[in-house]
Protein backbone atom coordinates (compact mmCIF):
# COMPACT_ATOMS: atom_id res chain seq x y z
CA UNK A 1 0.00 0.00 0.00
CA UNK A 2 1.46 3.80 -0.66
CA UNK A 3 1.03 5.88 2.40
CA UNK A 4 1.93 9.49 2.00
CA UNK A 5 5.05 10.55 3.28
CA UNK A 6 3.48 13.46 5.01
CA UNK A 7 3.55 12.17 8.46
CA UNK A 8 0.73 13.52 11.26
CA UNK A 9 1.13 13.59 14.70
CA UNK A 10 -2.25 12.23 15.80
CA UNK A 11 -2.59 13.18 19.19
CA UNK A 12 -2.84 16.80 18.02
CA UNK A 13 -5.57 16.63 16.07
CA UNK A 14 -8.75 18.76 17.34
CA UNK A 15 -11.32 15.36 17.57
CA UNK A 16 -13.82 16.99 19.69
CA UNK A 17 -14.44 18.70 16.30
CA UNK A 18 -15.22 15.08 14.85
CA UNK A 19 -17.91 12.52 14.49
CA UNK A 20 -16.80 9.64 16.80
CA UNK A 21 -18.15 6.05 16.00
CA UNK A 22 -16.53 2.86 17.15
CA UNK A 23 -17.02 -0.37 17.01
CA UNK A 24 -15.67 -1.65 20.89
CA UNK A 25 -13.23 -4.17 21.90
CA UNK A 26 -14.98 -4.91 24.87
CA UNK A 27 -13.53 -1.60 26.25
CA UNK A 28 -15.88 0.83 24.61
CA UNK A 29 -13.38 2.25 22.37
CA UNK A 30 -11.80 0.08 19.40
CA UNK A 31 -7.97 -0.43 19.09
CA UNK A 32 -7.66 0.33 15.88
CA UNK A 33 -8.20 4.20 15.56
CA UNK A 34 -8.56 6.28 11.88
CA UNK A 35 -9.16 9.98 10.69
CA UNK A 36 -11.35 10.64 8.21
CA UNK A 37 -11.79 14.10 6.36
CA UNK A 38 -15.10 12.98 4.53
CA UNK A 39 -17.89 15.55 2.10
CA UNK A 40 -21.17 14.50 2.84
CA UNK A 41 -21.75 14.23 -1.44
CA UNK A 42 -18.51 12.72 -1.74
CA UNK A 43 -19.03 8.87 -3.59
CA UNK A 44 -15.84 7.46 -2.49
CA UNK A 45 -16.81 8.27 1.10
CA UNK A 46 -20.09 6.56 0.90
CA UNK A 47 -18.49 3.68 -0.10
CA UNK A 48 -15.48 3.88 2.64
CA UNK A 49 -18.68 4.05 5.58
CA UNK A 50 -19.69 0.86 4.11
CA UNK A 51 -16.70 -0.44 4.62
CA UNK A 52 -15.62 1.04 7.82
CA UNK A 53 -19.37 0.22 9.25
CA UNK A 54 -18.51 -3.65 9.75
CA UNK A 55 -14.96 -3.15 10.65
CA UNK A 56 -14.60 -5.04 14.13
CA UNK A 57 -12.36 -3.27 16.93
CA UNK A 58 -12.29 -0.09 15.15
CA UNK A 59 -12.65 3.90 16.60
CA UNK A 60 -13.32 6.33 13.56
CA UNK A 61 -13.09 10.01 13.86
CA UNK A 62 -14.79 11.59 10.88
CA UNK A 63 -13.86 15.33 10.11
CA UNK A 64 -17.17 17.07 8.60
CA UNK A 65 -14.92 18.45 5.57
CA UNK A 66 -17.41 19.92 2.79
CA UNK A 67 -15.64 21.08 -0.25
CA UNK A 68 -17.19 19.28 -3.25
CA UNK A 69 -20.19 20.91 -4.05
CA UNK A 70 -22.12 24.27 -2.56
CA UNK A 71 -24.83 22.02 -0.72
CA UNK A 72 -21.95 20.04 0.92
CA UNK A 73 -21.73 23.07 4.15
CA UNK A 74 -25.66 22.80 4.28
CA UNK A 75 -25.98 18.90 4.15
CA UNK A 76 -23.15 18.65 7.21
CA UNK A 77 -24.92 21.65 9.13
CA UNK A 78 -27.63 19.17 8.76
CA UNK A 79 -25.90 16.56 10.32
CA UNK A 80 -23.70 18.35 12.55
CA UNK A 81 -26.71 20.05 14.53
CA UNK A 82 -28.73 16.37 14.49
CA UNK A 83 -29.31 15.63 18.03
CA UNK A 84 -27.41 12.70 17.24
CA UNK A 85 -24.32 13.44 14.83
CA UNK A 86 -22.97 9.91 14.16
CA UNK A 87 -26.60 8.60 13.89
CA UNK A 88 -27.95 11.49 11.52
CA UNK A 89 -23.96 10.94 9.44
CA UNK A 90 -25.00 7.21 9.31
CA UNK A 91 -28.39 7.83 8.00
CA UNK A 92 -26.95 9.94 5.43
CA UNK A 93 -23.63 8.15 4.43
CA UNK A 94 -25.34 4.58 4.39
CA UNK A 95 -28.53 5.21 3.63
CA UNK A 96 -29.09 8.21 2.20
CA UNK A 97 -31.39 9.63 4.60
CA UNK A 98 -31.25 13.50 5.09
CA UNK A 99 -31.63 15.22 8.17
CA UNK A 100 -34.48 18.26 8.91
CA UNK A 101 -33.44 21.56 8.18
CA UNK A 102 -31.36 23.15 10.63
CA UNK A 103 -32.78 24.89 13.65
CA UNK A 104 -31.98 28.46 14.12
CA UNK A 105 -31.11 27.40 17.73
CA UNK A 106 -27.80 25.74 15.99
CA UNK A 107 -25.17 27.98 15.99
CA UNK A 108 -22.05 26.55 16.53
CA UNK A 109 -21.99 24.83 13.00
CA UNK A 110 -19.74 27.38 11.14
CA UNK A 111 -16.99 27.53 14.12
CA UNK A 112 -16.87 23.41 14.12
CA UNK A 113 -16.81 23.91 10.05
CA UNK A 114 -14.29 26.41 9.62
CA UNK A 115 -11.83 24.89 12.21
CA UNK A 116 -12.34 21.28 10.03
CA UNK A 117 -11.76 23.28 7.07
CA UNK A 118 -8.52 25.06 8.93
CA UNK A 119 -7.10 22.08 9.86
CA UNK A 120 -7.47 19.74 6.49
CA UNK A 121 -5.66 22.96 4.90
CA UNK A 122 -2.86 22.98 7.14
CA UNK A 123 -2.57 19.08 6.68
CA UNK A 124 -3.02 19.23 2.56
CA UNK A 125 -6.16 17.92 2.74
CA UNK A 126 -6.78 18.32 -0.83
CA UNK A 127 -10.03 15.49 -1.94
CA UNK A 128 -12.36 13.49 0.40
CA UNK A 129 -11.75 10.91 1.59
CA UNK A 130 -8.25 11.00 3.14
CA UNK A 131 -7.60 9.00 5.93
CA UNK A 132 -4.70 9.19 8.36
CA UNK A 133 -3.75 6.64 10.87
CA UNK A 134 -3.10 6.72 14.50
CA UNK A 135 0.65 6.03 13.44
CA UNK A 136 0.33 9.22 11.07
CA UNK A 137 0.19 7.78 7.77
CA UNK A 138 -2.80 9.00 5.74
CA UNK A 139 -3.96 7.85 2.45
CA UNK A 140 -5.01 10.33 0.20
CA UNK A 141 -8.15 8.34 -1.57
CA UNK A 142 -10.25 5.73 -1.63
CA UNK A 143 -8.48 2.00 -0.30
CA UNK A 144 -9.42 -1.26 -1.50
CA UNK A 145 -11.43 -3.54 1.01
CA UNK A 146 -7.65 -5.13 1.62
CA UNK A 147 -5.98 -2.07 1.65
CA UNK A 148 -8.59 -0.59 4.19
CA UNK A 149 -7.61 -3.82 6.73
CA UNK A 150 -4.17 -3.01 6.08
CA UNK A 151 -4.23 0.10 7.18
CA UNK A 152 -6.22 -0.94 10.21
CA UNK A 153 -4.04 -2.92 10.94
CA UNK A 154 -1.51 -0.25 11.40
CA UNK A 155 -3.62 1.54 13.66
CA UNK A 156 -4.07 -1.06 15.41
CA UNK A 157 -0.03 -1.17 15.97
CA UNK A 158 1.30 0.99 18.88
CA UNK A 159 3.19 4.22 17.72
CA UNK A 160 5.41 7.00 19.09
CA UNK A 161 2.54 9.38 18.00
CA UNK A 162 -0.22 7.49 18.85
CA UNK A 163 -2.00 9.69 21.42
CA UNK A 164 -3.65 7.24 24.51
CA UNK A 165 -6.38 9.30 24.55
Amino acid sequence: MHFDKRGVDFSTLPLDDTLRSVNGDGDGDGSRRIVVFSDPYCSYCKTLEHRLAGQPDATVYTFLYPILTPGSKTMTARIWCASNRTGAWSAWMLENRAQPPVAASCNATAAVLARNLIVGRKLRVMGTPTLILSNGQRINRMPSAAELEQALAVAGEPSHTASTR
